[in-house]
């Protein structure tokens, strides 16, 4: 009944008396990250983002890739904290793929909250850019996805370790995965 009357409440624009029905219907269902969000939205349109942004924070706490709730933390933040603004920024990118962008916030926010000075924001962000290249490398030596209609046949793996190089030379190990054996290729 209270989620109903906030509802209509909302729809009639007394934003007030829909505030109140949907934190009654908060404090029953603390959990609850639609109620987050609309007591969020309302905080906002009550001029309240100290409020705002606690709830806006609880739904990234039960759930980290919510970019409604990035989007509202950023705004909130924007003219206000960039320290927080920047950080929110950054995990947004990370969120969408963007990892430059992604890296340029972090390093504005380390320049802002003046932990550090722009050479080392650099030096971090060359680290990420390590890393990032890294990960990437390996991904792209991980064996190709074996599509559906051919499921029975399984792909074969090539390893050439490092070690065995001077023991076989040009040789090439093999591995079969139905066979589950090495086969050493001439």
């Amino acid at each position: 009944m209270s989620l109903q009357l906030a509802e209509q409440f909302e729809a009639n624009e007394q934003y007030e008396d829909a505030y109140r029905e949907y934190k009654k219907e908060f404090d029953q269902n603390p959990e609850d990250l639609g109620l987050m969000e609309r007591l969020g939205h309302l905080s906002l349109i009550l001029e309240k983002p100290e409020e705002a942004a606690w709830y806006y924070h609880e739904i990234l706490k039960r759930d980290v890739a919510n970019p409604l709730a990035y989007e509202q933390l950023i705004s909130i933040y924007e003219n206000t904290d960039k320290y927080k603004y920047y950080i929110y920024r950054g995990n947004k990118n990370s969120l969408e793929g963007k990892l430059e962008f992604a890296v340029n916030d972090f390093k504005k926010a380390l320049i802002k909250f003046k932990l550090f000075d722009e050479v080392v924001a650099k030096k971090i962000g060359n680290c990420i850019f390590f890393i990032k290249g890294k990960v990437q490398s390996l991904l792209s030596k991980l064996p190709p996805k074996v599509p559906e209609e051919n499921k029975e046949q399984e792909p074969k793996i090539n390893i050439q370790k490092e070690y065995s190089k001077n023991v076989y030379n040009k040789n090439q190990l093999q591995f079969q995965n139905n066979q589950s054996k090495f086969v050493l290729l001439q």
